[in-house]
Formats: C-alpha cells, sequence, structure tokens
C-alpha cells in the first residue's frame, strides 16, 4: 500500500538543529553537553518561530485520503472486545431482570437483544474493515492556532449507496461507514464530533484534543521537539536535493533516531521528517511538497504521511491535497464555530450520560 503514495523520501530525525545562513555548505555538529548550542541551531530556530509567527489561522480546502492495514490477529481481539462489552452489558441487564422477578417475557427479549447484537459485530467488523481499506473525503478546515482552536468539516467522497448496497449493510451500518461529519477541538477541551446523519447528535469525547504542533508540520513548520532533544545531533547539507535542502540528523546511543529536512529557497520551509523506532525501523515519515507562496508565506500544497506500528494497525497512510488556502483569515466574531450548535442532541461520553440540549 506505501507505493500508492505520491510522497518525497526522506531520512528522518529525533532532534534539530537550525542552519545560520553562512553555514548551509558544511557539516556542523551540535554538542549540548558542554551548555553552548551552535550558530546553526539558533538560526534555524529561530527561522522556525518568525514562521510559526506568520501562521495565525488559515482557512483551508483539501482533498485527503486515509488506509490502513490490519492483521487477522487485530481483528480477532477486536471481535473479542466487542463480544465482551456486549456480554457485560446485556448480561447485567439479564441479571437485574431475573432478581427483580421480571416476567419471562422480558427476559427473553432482553436474550433476543443480546443475540442479535452479538450477530451485528459481523457486520460492525466488515464496515470498520472497508474504512481501513481507503477513505476519501473533502474536507474545509478553520484553525485558530493564535487560540488553540479547530473546526474540520468532512463530506465522504466514496459512492456510499454502492457500498452499502454490494454489502447490504444495515441503515446503523451505513451510518457507521460514512466519515461525513465535523470535528470542533481545542487545546483545553475534548473533541467533538457533529453527526448530521445521525439525527444530529453531537458527540463530546469522540475527538482528539487539538494538537498544534502536529497541525502545524502540515504547513512547514518544523515540530519544537526537535529543538528541545537530549539527542545529539549534526546539520549537514543534502547534496542530490535542489533548493538548497540540510538536514537535522539526531542520534540516541549512536543510532540515528530522526531526520529533518529544510529547504533553503522556501525560507528554511521543513519539506520533510522521518522517526525511527529504537530497532532502526522506520516510526514515522512526513512529506511535504508543491510547495506555493500564500501572502507571502511558502505553504505546502501536497503532504503526506505515514505512521507504522500504532496501537490500531501495522500502517497507517494519509495524503492531502490542498485546493485553496486563507492565511490568517478575520474570525473576529466567528466564536460560533467553535461551538455545538444550539438544534444538535448531545452525547457526553466523557461523563458517560446524555446531557440536554446545546453545548455541554
Amino acid at each position: 500500500m506505501f507505493t500508492r503514495m505520491s510522497v518525497c523520501r526522506v531520512r528522518w530525525v529525533c532532534v534539530a538543529v537550525l542552519v545560520s545562513a553562512a553555514g548551509a555548505g558544511y557539516l556542523a555538529r551540535a554538542d549540548d553537553r558542554s551548555g553552548s548550542e551552535a550558530p546553526a541551531r539558533d538560526e534555524l530556530a529561530k527561522a522556525t518561530a518568525e514562521r510559526t509567527a506568520k501562521i495565525r489561522a488559515v482557512a483551508v480546502e483539501e482533498v485527503f485520503s486515509r488506509w490502513s492495514s490490519s492483521s487477522e490477529a487485530q481483528e480477532a481481539r477486536a471481535r473479542s472486545r466487542l463480544e465482551g462489552a456486549i456480554a457485560a452489558h446485556m448480561g447485567g441487564l439479564i441479571e437485574s431482570a431475573e432478581l427483580d422477578g421480571a416476567d419471562q417475557r422480558v427476559i427473553s427479549a432482553l436474550e433476543a437483544t443480546h443475540a442479535e447484537r452479538i450477530a451485528s459485530i459481523d457486520g460492525a467488523l466488515a464496515v470498520s474493515r472497508l474504512n481501513r481499506l481507503g477513505v476519501k473525503c473533502r474536507r474545509t478546515s478553520t484553525i485558530d492556532f493564535a487560540r488553540g482552536k479547530a473546526r474540520y468539516e468532512d463530506r465522504d467522497l466514496r459512492d456510499l449507496d454502492r457500498l452499502v448496497a454490494d454489502r447490504r449493510f444495515t441503515p446503523a451500518e451505513r451510518q457507521a461507514l460514512d466519515q461525513s461529519g465535523t470535528l470542533i477541538t481545542s487545546t483545553d477541551n475534548h473533541g467533538v464530533r457533529l453527526l448530521p446523519h445521525v439525527g444530529r447528535l453531537a458527540v463530546v469525547g469522540a475527538g482528539p484534543r487539538f494538537d498544534q504542533e502536529m497541525e502545524l508540520t502540515k504547513f512547514g513548520v518544523a515540530p519544537r521537539w526537535v529543538f528541545v532533544s537530549a539527542s545529539d545531533t549534526e546539520v549537514r547539507p543534502v547534496p542530490d536535493k535542489a533548493g538548497g535542502c540540510v538536514e537535522l540528523v539526531g542520534y540516541r546511543d549512536k543510532r540515528i533516531s530522526f531526520v529533518v529536512v529544510w529547504r533553503r529557497d522556501l525560507d528554511w520551509s521543513m519539506t520533510g521528517f522521518t522517526a525511527f523506532n529504537t530497532d532502526g525501523a522506520v516510526a514515522e515519515e512526513f512529506c511535504a511538497s508543491d510547495f506555493r507562496q500564500v501572502d507571502g508565506v511558502w505553504i505546502p500544497f501536497q503532504t503526506s504521511t505515514r505512521r507504522t506500528r500504532n496501537r490500531l494497525s501495522d500502517w497507517y497512510v494519509e495524503e492531502r491535497a490542498v485546493e485553496r488556502v486563507v492565511l490568517n483569515p478575520d474570525l473576529a466574531g466567528k466564536g460560533g464555530l467553535f461551538d455545538i450548535p444550539g438544534e444538535y442532541r448531545v452525547q457526553d461520553l466523557t461523563k458517560g450520560k446524555r446531557a440536554g440540549e446545546g453545548a455541554p
């Protein structure tokens, strides 16, 4: 599947060092143990900070695709977890009914519901399998980096009617298949998913908190950890790449732990990074390309990310094709973008109960 990625191959680093204007053509080694930083590292850090300051907010329209792998063993574990959860829930209801002396018809109905839910696991796993094979969505994003808030509106571009008909999915399974919806998230609160196709339902806690650092990498900004890592690092030119590329290589226990690549002719935009596990295998790989100037800032219009050995699958791939970027849009008076609409029902997973109408 990785061969499907239209990515430039980039080597990865764990720690970051900056390249000075005078030092792009030589090999510089940073030794944090001496208590002083190499000038190259200072210059790169300064350039990254200046780039970050220019991107206070963005409005983006893009098409993204994602897919991931899963083994039979992982699917078997998922089935076991689902069966255990259903058995615990329904078993508790049946036991309570029996202790309360409920009519046998009530107990029989609960037992029938238990059997139906166990039977529905096949459909749930089929939906999950199909979504892992590939999802393509059109996304409209509004990101306020200054306030740590983001809103992502996704519309599933797959032929859902055909997929549902071919596999005879139930209405509930179709809802799970459809990846359309809106995620509202911030650095302070749990993510909220708005599901208009599920009876206008807002699910609190169904998404991650907003990760500013990870989101900024999509705009060619190196993550801050590369400048504060305790690893040994070195900056060196990349002679086989255009644009005056340099890479920051981080070492841990004499092994390369990460590689970060910048381009001088793109005002020191980050074009990629690779992180390695302790066994030398690639843990994550990111590549940015097709840079275009937006209000004087170089922005990548193509990005690819591959992660391996995450807790849900052996690997995960995401590709983005940006169609339009507005840099630093005026978000004054648009605070409602990051609120739950009043007409939505709210299910708060963080409290384990359903709340009333509107925002929690």
